[in-house]
């Protein structure tokens, strides 16, 4: 009969759509620190924060998905998975999280958009394929992908971030950062620059920033071209190395107050580039 009804609808030239998205709509208080975990295997997670004792989870999600979780105030968690058991499709939702901003949250997907915006707490991110964007945060941030690309931004406090192949820009950070890809390219550009080391196997590193100063960053790469712009007259020290790539400094003699640069490679090439601000 349901079939039959359909087919009519479709003859009256009515569209009928044949993935429908449902409603969800959940909340349950939670202390300002509460930890929490998401799972959602394909589609869109934003996490928000607000000054609530509280989470709330809105969206949709695909007519094959379910929605289940809850929690006390200390430890809550939720995620999307298969209406039917045994169902393989990866089950689709597109969710805002809103947590207190000092919140420990873990997030997972299989294929998705990864959204984070003004995180105070700890946030640690997983996704396999897709991207990842974090802005404004201010604590502890934790990233891991595949084939994503991740975009930190600004962005204050201890930074991790390890990926596969997907680009990895670092835009207007600060604090400590730990940076590793394989092969994908990584940025580090805009008025700061975080200390620490950023590694890359195959991939490229490329470095420019207005200000350096009290900074040291360190990096490697295997293959990969190392490229960083330094600007007059704060010409930071530079120490560069290359096994078998050439390496091309058109800068001074920089000085350690004005910040650090190491920079080493076992095939790939090293190119300084010298500006006036």
């Amino acid at each position: 009969m349901r079939i039959l009804w359909r087919a009519m609808i479709l003859v009256a030239g009515v569209a009928v759509p044949l993935c429908a998205q449902e409603r969800v709509h959940r909340g349950i208080p939670a202390s300002p620190s509460v930890s929490m975990r998401v799972w959602v295997p394909s589609g869109t997670v934003r996490i928000a924060v607000w000054n609530r004792d509280s989470i709330d989870v809105s969206g949709t999600m695909s007519a094959s998905a379910s929605l289940f979780g809850g929690g006390n105030r200390e430890y809550a968690k939720f995620g999307i998975e298969p209406l039917r058991t045994g169902d393989t499709r990866l089950p689709e939702a597109d969710l805002v999280v809103t947590v207190p901003r000092a919140a420990h949250v873990w997030v997972k997907m299989t294929a998705g958009t990864i959204e984070t915006d003004g995180t105070a707490g700890e946030i640690e991110l997983y996704t396999v394929g897709g991207r990842i964007i974090v802005q404004r945060a201010t604590g502890v941030t934790s990233v891991e992908s595949i084939d994503a690309s991740v975009t930190i931004s600004a962005s204050r406090g201890d930074i991790r971030v390890r990926g596969g192949k997907g680009a990895l820009q670092l835009v207007d950070v600060a604090g400590t950062a730990s940076v590793t890809s394989v092969s994908g390219r990584v940025e580090i550009r805009g008025a700061s620059a975080p200390e620490g080391r950023i590694e890359a196997l195959g991939g490229d590193i490329a470095v420019d920033v207005l200000q350096l100063k009290g900074v040291v960053l360190d990096l490697q790469t295997h293959s990969g071209a190392i490229s960083a712009v330094v600007r007059r007259p704060a010409v930071p020290l530079l120490d560069l190395v290359s096994r078998s790539g050439r390496v091309t400094n058109a800068a001074p003699t920089g000085q350690r107050v004005n910040g650090s640069i190491t920079a080493r490679s076992f095939r790939g090439p090293i190119t300084i580039e010298l500006r006036t601000k």
